[in-house]
């Protein structure tokens, strides 16, 4: 489930970045849609949205992609890849069960984005056997 969070700094978003979220708010219930402005702040409220149980999955669209997965992977909950495509989404979903997926939205086309926003939206994240 994509998110974000409140707007505690004022986020600087993209145009195809604001596409997308205007997109969400209008047509996908049950999916969290949030706001923020600092990388940090989106790695903590990932990272409490996936400890807490209260979301299964998390997506993540910032230009700070790395910093959020490698920030938020300290949790020991969380399993955060940074992603750029669908094969890459398809891998780390086997072999890591990834339940943070972080995409840096520079250069991609609205399209690019809904696709793996959907294919993000349609796993179930699930640790792999023997991961813990």
């Amino acid at each position: 489930t994509p998110m974000s969070h409140s707007q505690k700094s004022r986020p600087t978003v993209t145009p195809t970045v604001r596409a997308i979220h205007d997109s969400l708010k209008r047509n996908s219930e049950g999916l969290k849609i949030d706001l923020v402005g600092q990388p940090l702040e989106a790695a903590t409220v990932a990272a409490s949205a996936l400890s807490t149980a209260e979301r299964d999955g998390v997506m993540v669209i910032s230009e700070f992609a790395e910093i959020i997965a490698c920030r938020a992977n300290r949790s020991e909950r969380v399993r955060a890849a940074v992603i750029a495509d669908r094969k890459q989404l398809e891998l780390t979903r086997q072999h890591l069960g990834v339940n943070l997926v972080c995409i840096n939205p520079n250069g991609r086309t609205f399209i690019e984005l809904r696709n793996l926003l959907r294919d993000c939206v349609a796993m179930s994240p699930t640790a792999p056997a023997g991961w813990n």
